[in-house]
């Protein structure tokens, strides 16, 4: 990926939790990594957006009732220049608990290894879950997400897909993947999956369609040869295994 300027994203869909536990793991989780956390941005039911100070909502949170707490959605903790400019937030976390999205985040103007960091926190926010799929993206500084060349990429399906109406079928049509992505969060599903004439545990030991690594139990992590995104796309495309793709819509509404 050209990731010159702009920020790298690890994108999580199938992610189940409490929020408040989530909070508690990501203030750790980002300090121990070197990442402080600073502040954080959330909507009260979708109607309300805040943000404030990590410290001040922290003082709050101790005297919130464990309900409110959850009726926190989209909520994204943070560190950032200016709490009103979302561009400006350096790296984070987000976890939206209704549509059971998470999303970690990293500006690429820090001098870090940004791909290990991410699979260092993604390894450990997914030590005891197993979530449908994931994969790992790259924004330019304007916004534009990188051209991929993806066979049938199809933005519009895949919002349907994200539709409120839509994400019990979303969840419930594993084994399924956006698309194919240089980096890819693949179940154990995804991993047994097999027809009558192919079975992707024995097509992966080939080292030409790409390399597994185990993250957290039942994940997998499955990093893909960019140069093959387009022919694996419809490879797996054909075999009606993408949902970010036209021509499907698995019985979206």
């Amino acid at each position: 990926m050209n990731t010159e300027n702009g920020r790298i994203y690890c994108n999580i869909y199938g992610y189940c939790g409490s929020v408040s536990e989530w909070i508690k793991k990501s203030i750790e989780l980002f300090s121990n990594n070197g990442f402080p956390l600073k502040s954080v941005s959330y909507d009260v039911n979708y109607q309300k957006l805040e943000r404030k100070s990590l410290e001040k909502f922290q003082s709050e949170f101790n005297e919130m009732q464990e309900g409110n707490v959850e009726s926190l959605f989209s909520f994204t903790i943070f560190k950032g220049k200016s709490l009103k400019v979302p561009s400006s937030w350096e790296y984070g976390i987000r976890f939206d608990q209704p549509s059971r999205e998470l999303q970690i985040f990293f500006n690429t103007s820090l001098e870090i290894n940004h791909t290990q960091i991410l699979v260092n926190l993604l390894k450990a926010y997914l030590d005891d879950k197993i979530v449908n799929f994931g994969y790992f993206s790259y924004e330019t500084i304007w916004g534009k997400g990188e051209g991929l060349d993806l066979y049938m990429e199809d933005n519009h399906t895949w919002w349907l897909a994200l539709n409120p109406r839509n994400r019990d079928i979303l969840y419930n049509s594993s084994p399924k993947l956006r698309h194919i992505y240089p980096i890819n969060i693949i179940n154990r599903e995804f991993l047994e999956y097999e027809d009558a004439t192919f079975s992707f545990k024995n097509w992966i030991q080939a080292p030409e369609n790409g390399i597994l690594e185990e993250i957290g139990q039942g994940n997998w992590l499955w990093i893909v040869p960019e140069e093959r995104l387009h022919e694996l796309g419809k490879f797996f495309y054909e075999k009606k295994l993408l949902i970010g793709v036209k021509g499907e819509n698995f019985g979206l509404v």
